[in-house]
């Protein structure tokens, strides 16, 4: 499994923003929480600064319930 690239990463958060009806910062606080992170862990895999390990996003696409695999 390879790191997931910044789009995927922003997909994922945007996909749990638009179904749960919530802004942007509470989208990146429950995808960052998802994987025992913070919310600026989130934006940085969002921008690119930081690679997401595979498993962070493995775990994230189980518990947020994404078929973007």
């Amino acid at each position: 499994m390879k790191n997931p690239t910044p789009q995927q990463v922003t997909e994922l958060r945007e996909s749990v923003q638009t179904s749960r009806k919530i802004g942007i910062t509470a989208a990146q606080d429950a995808c960052a929480e998802s994987v025992h992170a913070g919310r600026r862990s989130w934006q940085q895999w969002e921008r690119g600064d930081r690679k997401m390990h595979p498993a962070f996003w493995e775990l994230a696409q189980i518990k947020l319930d994404s078929p973007a695999k």
